[in-house]
């Protein structure tokens, strides 16, 4: 019936649809929901071809024509409710008077030519094509739900109070004959009864819907799946099942997104506990190792015998201390050198 692709559309102050794509079967119908400015009227206007988009394109079926209901109505001030209704039945309208003038042509004449009986075979072949008297039938009763039976179709439709105004311009819609209605809030200005009618006639037609409402039990008893334009993304998705459906599964998704946020918060927190403290620390400051010099006199030498401290002394022992030291390789007694804090780095 209806065939949505990538659809986008931006005004001056933003984006309201992007990428919208969806298709619509018929009879099918669904409720368009969105927060206030999200692009929902948008998309009807667009659908209607009152509005063009900035891209992505839609196919109607062949013979398929929508049918829309704007939130705020707007009428010419000399136009009256038989207008409003013939603007919406025009074809319908013609046809009949084209027939009830054949008819009034074979009654009047006795023995009727050929050309008589043609042009009234023609007129009421093309009136039954458009509904014929069944239209006549469902106007009454669109009349009779809407509770606007009583007005007259002579009175201006500007004389109209708003509840008025609103329910002859559904009605007109409902009888427009269109294949797919476009209905933006028309649970607006309708008390109860009107509302229970609207709801049974909306779910029972053979015409698919698009219906915009916050009558949430409206939805509820009307609709079979839900599209949502997200005010963030202007993306849209699809629902399958009725208002109440979708808030499940919408707190199903919110439940499930905030245990995922849960459980990665947790484990940040776990690896954080577990790593070590890599923080910068201030250095110690570097202190130079404490060098000793230990000297040895010559009396301390000795050339492979144990040193006798004190033993040596005179210069000639001395000597030949040193000279057997040289030539035979013997060991100094104790260090000469002492490296008191061998761990202390050098600066």
């Amino acid at each position: 019936m209806l065939a949505v692709s990538g659809l986008s559309k931006r005004f001056a102050d933003g984006e309201v649809l992007k990428v919208v794509t969806f298709s619509l079967q018929a009879g099918e119908k669904v409720g368009l929901v969105g927060a206030n400015g999200s692009g929902k009227s948008t998309l009807l206007r667009i659908l209607a071809g009152l509005e063009r988009a900035d891209a992505g394109s839609i196919r109607w079926h062949p013979g398929a024509t929508p049918g829309y209901l704007p939130q705020q109505v707007e009428t010419g001030v000399d136009l009256t409710v038989g207008d409003l209704i013939a603007s919406e039945q025009g074809p319908w309208l013609g046809a009949g008077r084209e027939y009830e003038r054949a008819v009034s042509w074979l009654g009047g004449l006795e023995g009727a030519g050929d050309r008589v009986l043609d042009a009234y075979a023609s007129a009421l072949e093309q009136f039954e094509a458009l509904g014929g008297y069944a239209v006549e039938q469902r106007m009454d009763e669109i009349k009779s739900g809407l509770g606007i039976s009583g007005i007259a179709l002579d009175r201006p439709v500007a004389q109209l109070s708003g509840g008025e105004k609103a329910r002859v311009s559904l009605g007109a819609r409902l009888l427009s004959g269109a294949t797919v209605l476009l209905l933006d809030e028309p649970t607006n200005y309708i008390e109860l009864p009107a509302l229970m009618w609207l709801e049974s006639f909306v779910r029972e037609s053979p015409q698919a819907a698009i219906v915009v409402s916050h009558d949430r039990e409206f939805a509820d008893n009307t609709v079979t799946s839900i599209l949502e334009i997200d005010e963030s993304t202007h993306a849209l998705s699809v629902y399958p099942g009725n208002y109440s459906a979708y808030l499940r599964e919408k707190a199903r998704f919110r439940a499930a997104h905030e245990a995922r946020y849960r459980d990665q918060l947790e484990r940040t927190e776990k690896v954080e506990r577990e790593i070590p403290d890599l923080s910068p620390k201030p250095a110690k400051p570097n202190r130079a190792p404490s060098i000793s010099i230990i000297k040895r006199s010559p009396k301390e030498w000795h050339g492979g015998r144990q040193c006798r401290s004190g033993g040596c002394n005179d210069r000639s022992t001395a000597r030949s201390t040193a000279s057997a030291l040289s030539t035979s390789g013997g060991s100094i007694c104790g260090p000469l050198l002492k490296l008191e804090s061998p761990n202390s780095a050098w600066s």
